[in-house]
């Protein structure tokens, strides 16, 4: 890809020096070419489908600690400081 900008970018600078009345240093057909060229290169990364990311699982250990937590075991981690609630 950065072949085919340089590419374009030299054929401009020199078309951007010489006369307007001279033929062009580049033709259309050769930019079609190239455009053709970095298609077939980047069309087939372009439609690859993005690889499916699972979730981690949790393991079962993780998962029967959970289920023995209640309510008024996780109820007072929710509770703001005394301090806060004095000041709201």
């Amino acid at each position: 890809m950065n072949e085919v900008m340089e590419w374009m970018n030299n054929k401009l600078n020199r078309q951007s020096r010489q006369s307007p009345t001279l033929n062009p240093i580049v033709k259309t057909k050769q930019i079609e070419a190239k455009m053709k060229e970095l298609t077939s290169l980047c069309n087939p990364t372009i439609s690859k489908p993005k690889p499916k990311v699972e979730p981690p699982k949790r393991s079962k250990k993780l998962l029967s600690r959970m289920d023995q937590w209640t309510d008024k075991e996780i109820a007072p981690a929710r509770r703001l400081p005394s301090r806060v609630q004095t000041q709201l």
